[in-house]
């Protein structure tokens, strides 16, 4: 849980750049997984029922997600099945494109306050002035 709420933005100039991270993800993990991979393996496995083309992205992209451990590779994967079912229900990435920005832009709605401070990284240590510093290297 750590990992992933050290990537949620805190400052201004974290939240301008999720937002285009945000929009981009969205964008390009439906093309790549949604676009092209479902069409991968529809090529492969020919006569591939659509049901088992959305099991199959669901899996795929909830393991892409293992950084996010368990729960993150379970959420994703269900709404990589949720998007997967759209586009081919559609025949268009269009819906899925905006629903997953969607999806991951909502975070921007979380006031900085409202997140949970960061603890150090394992292997991290604070000099006397309570900075962090990287317990490998030099100090600056």
């Amino acid at each position: 849980m750590q990992s992933t709420v050290a990537l949620l933005p805190r400052s201004a100039g974290e939240r301008r750049l999720f937002a285009v991270v945000g929009a981009t993800a969205g964008i390009c993990e439906e093309w790549l997984y949604r676009g092209f991979f479902l069409a991968v393996v529809a090529a492969v496995v020919p006569g591939l029922a659509s049901g088992w083309l959305v099991v199959v992205a669901a899996v795929a992209f909830g393991a892409a997600h293992a950084y996010q451990g368990l729960a993150g590779v379970l959420l994703t994967g269900v709404l990589g099945g949720v998007f997967a079912a759209l586009y081919l229900q559609t025949g268009s990435l269009l819906l899925p494109v905006l629903l997953h920005a969607a999806v991951d832009l909502r975070f921007l709605l979380v006031p900085s306050s409202a997140l949970p401070p960061l603890r150090p990284a394992r292997g991290a240590r604070r000099d006397t002035q309570g900075d962090q510093r990287d317990s490998v290297g030099p100090s600056e």
